[in-house]
């Protein structure tokens, strides 16, 4: 694969910037946008990710993995425009890359995967003009879905929200709810798949199945695969970034099922 370092998908602040894996060959890739975790406080697109990028790589998919704003400095909706931004990045500039902007995935771990599903919802059902990607599918691991349920859980984090939001959930309420994409299924989501550690004690794998059947109940596919013996984590193993939470060929199988066939 080649690596394209820092490329800017919007010039406002030096976090607005990407990576982009293009796999050996001259197009036209699949591409999956892929967003980091770190409680949306802190991360890199360069540290996680990279295994997932090299694994679809071997697919002959494309990455594009980004950074946003993080919430020390910006609070939502900054994250929300950046990852917009991102996917309209993928659409202005498919021709000079080799992408194919009507076979596009999203993938993302933690505040990632929550970003990704927000974006997932939000951009199928808003059906942006300015926007020529298709997206098809999302393969979302150890994500928050549903804010409020998550505080309610997991009281200990509520200094992480409360930062996201901007201020005080008690006040910042109808903020998480435009942040929480279990309020905005609808049938035209993209086929989903969520993966979550049985013993994440982080974000609780209820957020998955919630939203997996909030899904369900809107009339879009998706599915949930919890993993036993695993908590909060990207991998099978902490060392060994060949194995996505949920095995290998989990991951694998699902990119070339809906962006492949």
């Amino acid at each position: 694969m080649k690596l394209l370092s820092d490329l800017v998908y919007c010039p406002d602040h030096p976090l607005q910037k990407l990576d982009l894996w293009l796999p050996d060959g001259n197009g036209q890739f699949p591409v999956v946008l892929a967003f980091h975790g770190g409680g949306w406080r802190n991360g890199d697109k360069s540290g996680t990710m990279n295994g997932y990028a090299q694994l679809l790589g071997q697919l002959g998919v494309a990455v594009v993995s980004a950074n946003y704003r993080l919430s020390g400095t910006h609070a939502f909706p900054a994250q929300e425009h950046d990852i917009f931004a991102a996917l309209k990045w993928i659409g202005d500039n498919a021709r000079a890359y080799g992408l194919d902007p009507t076979r596009v995935g999203l993938t993302g771990v933690s505040a990632g995967a929550h970003l990704a599903a927000l974006l997932g919802v939000k951009a199928t059902k808003q059906r942006r003009a300015d926007n020529a990607c298709s997206l098809r599918c999302m393969l979302l691991v150890c994500g928050v879905y549903d804010i409020g349920q998550w505080v309610m859980d997991c009281p200990n984090y509520l200094d992480l929200v409360d930062a996201f939001l901007g201020g005080p959930m008690p006040v910042k309420r109808h903020v998480a709810q435009s942040a929480s994409p279990i309020n905005f299924v609808h049938i035209n989501v993209p086929v989903c798949l969520c993966v979550h550690g049985e013993n994440d004690q982080v974000v609780p794998p209820n957020q998955s199945s919630r939203f997996v059947t909030a899904l369900k109940k809107s009339g879009a596919r998706a599915a949930a695969v919890t993993v036993p013996n695993l908590g909060h984590t990207a991998y099978m193993s902490g060392d060994d970034m060949t194995q996505p939470l949920g095995g290998r060929d989990t991951f694998l199988g699902f990119f070339s099922q809906h962006l492949l066939e």
